[in-house]
């Protein structure tokens, strides 16, 4: 309790500790735009069952579908499927703001933006969209999305599989013929991550122009040069080598490990000071979970037949 014996408490959770953690899955889809909600619940109640719990002992949480996951058309049946049977969670399909400001959470810029009162871009790397979140102080003063994650080309016995329709418009601007069923090409690999690289880079400096091609949603809203990047999301696992064995181009044939190479090697993201993150995959649900959790400290009462009122939407103007 932080506030003075004659004030309202005010608490605040000092101490979290990781009890288990799933093995990373890919989400199972029925079709390109519909989620295997079936599936999904075998995952969530296998992996309980592995982590020795039960749903009913479950006391808060989030069910959180975010990127590409969440333009598909069943997204918010999927998430108010699992708050009703997996515990008693609140649910959400988070926009790419949102994500970014989660995953800066997790990784640990938000903490070290506010130690150190330096400018840091939190950069997300997932398999289809990058959420950047700048921070000051440990406050958000900017945001921004890119098309660029590791499986927005993807492969299977050195045949062309899926090609994301961001990636496929970024090929017919520059006259390249590349379709599904194709084989492998390395030199139109090599294009579309330095457009992806060159992309990052030309937002981390703040640049205003419309041949942002990899852009998604506005352009970047901040004012203060950036001097600390961090980097999450699945991409960030073969970004820094004590987590490489995590990315096994075996398990996923995308761009993911040779868009890290390109990270690691680039001479403008060199010139930042770089901070490991805590988090990397994982960034995300870590700041949704544990990194935003309050109590507040506050009883009230409340008539019990109303209850339980939940995922009741609340804006703030």
């Amino acid at each position: 309790n932080t506030a003075g014996q004659t004030h309202v408490p005010r608490i605040e959770i000092v101490d979290k500790e990781v009890l288990y953690q799933s093995p990373i899955y890919r989400t199972p889809l029925l079709d390109e735009v519909t989620i295997d909600v079936q599936k999904i619940e075998g995952i969530v109640f296998q992996e309980y069952q592995k982590a020795n719990i039960l749903s009913q002992q479950i006391q808060t949480g989030v069910v959180l579908i975010t990127g590409e996951t969440a333009t598909k058309k069943n997204a918010r049946e999927v998430i108010h499927f699992l708050s009703d049977t997996a515990g008693e969670f609140l649910v959400a399909t988070a926009g790419p703001d949102l994500e970014s400001i989660l995953a800066a959470r997790g990784s640990g810029a938000v903490e070290y933006s506010k130690k150190t009162g330096k400018v840091v871009a939190n950069i997300d790397i997932g398999g289809g969209t990058t959420n950047i979140a700048v921070l000051k102080h440990g406050e958000v003063i900017g945001t921004v999305t890119l098309h660029l994650g590791g499986r927005l080309l993807e492969f299977s016995n050195n045949k062309v599989t899926s090609i994301a329709p961001s990636i496929q418009r970024l090929l017919h601007q520059a006259h390249i013929d590349y379709k599904i069923g194709d084989t492998r090409d390395v030199t139109i690999e090599q294009f579309v991550i330095k457009q992806m690289i060159d992309s990052l880079n030309d937002v981390l400096r703040n640049e205003q122009h419309d041949s942002l091609s990899l852009l998604l949603g506005h352009m970047p809203n901040w004012n203060e040069p950036i001097q600390v990047i961090i980097f999450s999301g699945g991409v960030a696992q073969c970004i820094f080598p004590k987590s490489d064995a995590n990315c096994d181009s075996g398990v996923f044939d995308d761009l993911g490990r040779k868009i890290a190479q390109a990270i690691r090697e680039d001479s403008y993201l060199a010139q930042f000071e770089w901070i490991e993150p805590l988090e990397t995959v994982r960034a995300t649900v870590t700041g949704a979970g544990s990194q935003s959790t309050d109590v507040s400290g506050a009883t009230i009462e409340v008539d019990a037949s109303v209850l339980p009122l939940k995922n009741v939407p609340v804006y703030t103007s």
